[in-house]
């Protein structure tokens, strides 16, 4: 305690008294606490967009690895990171998923991947443009992890005899047959007519620009054979394990396999690209993590500037209120009392900015959010970032200023204030 403290009655006895004159201050000084709390409603409302996006955009990349299969891998043609989307040659064929089958240890399915885009189709008196027509092998909703919402799937014999039938996607089913079943229905696909076995599951997930419920899945055969397709390559092989343990063995045993059949040489590099759901969870920790760091210097500067101006605004209103200083310590208040009023002023406007940047952060983040610019998701962790960041602010920003009003001499107050 300093020696001019002595005798005076301890802070924590006139504690609440204190923290009824900081929030007296606050309203008097109005103007001066509105700007305050918009400078640091600004940086928290940053920092619960980035926080809210970060936890978001880690929950959607488990939920893709899932959607994807925790125990497949699919095998693209050509290497997109040697060749463009558009210019990538289809390097796959079927003898790879023969011999993949066969060959592979663990593999317990191996199934084509056939895909064409933006294909004309009516039904129900109806048109539809697809987005994606799909053929594969049977049983699609468990080789591709995609449940039916109803109806049946293929059949080996379906896929072996090249039937005419298909599964809808929701959007299709939807766009032609409304809110009724379309199963048993027929559907007329680039002129060829299909039998509606079954619909599949809504994923609300778009891929590469695609809406993935806006496709028609129909037996490859069926595809190759009734749209004249090249009987020789195919767009991609999906292979299931019997277990999501070992996926990155897996993913470098299917590798080495392919790149035997595909005779590369070494050093060469592949023709192909496989994916699993690790590269998944990598690919999108490494987009977090450019981004975060971005959104996070940004956050941090509006938070700094946010500081600034309470400590320029708290330096100014020390110098307006050395008589209020003065007359305080004439009358027996103490340094820490003086210092707790500013740390608890700086502390109420903080935690009020913390609260409009909060709420305002997630007004914006909803906003982003309906324009499927990121995903939300609200947790303990986001309230907890912007209380911790309003408390840092009034820590760091108010002392200096808290501290010179303390440390001011009586006398030496009432004179400079008159």
């Amino acid at each position: 305690m300093n020696s001019r403290d002595k005798g005076r009655v301890p802070v924590l006895a006139v504690l609440p008294r204190v923290l009824r004159l900081a929030l007296r201050t606050i309203v008097v000084f109005r103007a001066r606490s509105v700007f305050i709390v918009l400078a640091v409603a600004f940086g928290v409302a940053a920092l619960t967009v980035i926080v809210a996006a970060m936890e978001g955009a880690g929950r959607k990349a488990e939920e893709l690895a899932d959607t994807f299969g925790p125990s497949a891998i699919f095998v693209a043609g050509g290497n997109l990171m040697y060749q463009p989307m558009g210019n990538r040659p289809r390097t796959l064929t079927w003898n790879d998923v023969r011999r993949v089958g066969s060959e592979l240890p663990g593999a317990v399915a191996v199934q084509p991947f056939l895909l064409r885009e933006k294909m004309p189709a009516s039904g129900g008196g109806r048109r539809h443009l697809v987005a994606s027509v799909v053929g594969t092998g049977e049983n699609y909703r468990a080789t591709w992890n995609w449940p039916l919402a109803e109806g049946e799937d293929f059949t080996a014999a379906d896929v072996q005899g090249g039937a005419g039938v298909c599964l809808l996607g929701s959007m299709v089913a939807r766009g032609l047959f409304g809110s009724r079943s379309p199963v048993g229905d027929v559907v007329v696909l680039d002129r060829v007519p299909l039998v509606v076995r079954g619909v599949l599951q809504p994923r609300n997930i778009v891929a590469a620009g695609v809406e993935q419920d806006d496709r028609i899945v129909l037996p490859a055969t069926t595809m190759v054979r009734r749209f004249n397709l090249d009987r020789t390559y195919l767009n991609g092989i999906r292979i299931n394990f019997a277990s999501p343990e070992g996926m990155d063995g897996n993913a470098k045993r299917v590798q080495a396999l392919l790149r035997v059949l595909h005779d590369r040489q070494p050093g060469e590099a592949d023709d192909f690209l496989v994916v699993s759901p690790l590269v998944v969870l990598r690919f999108v920790s490494f987009l977090k993590g450019g981004f975060g760091v971005f959104l996070g210097v940004t956050a941090l500067a509006a938070l700094l500037v946010g500081g600034f101006i309470l400590a320029n605004l708290f330096h100014l209103s020390v110098a307006e209120r050395q008589t209020e200083i003065g007359m305080k310590k004439a009358i027996g208040a103490t340094d820490a009392a003086i210092l707790t009023q500013f740390l608890a002023e700086a502390l109420y406007l903080t935690t009020l900015g913390a609260m409009a940047g909060l709420g305002l952060g997630l007004v914006i983040a909803r906003m982003l959010e309906r324009l499927d610019m990121l995903t939300l998701r609200l947790s303990p962790a986001v309230f907890m970032a912007a209380f911790v960041a309003a408390l840092a602010v009034a820590l760091v920003f108010g002392l200096q200023p808290a501290r010179r009003a303390a440390r001011m001499e009586p006398v030496t107050a009432l004179k400079e204030g008159a």
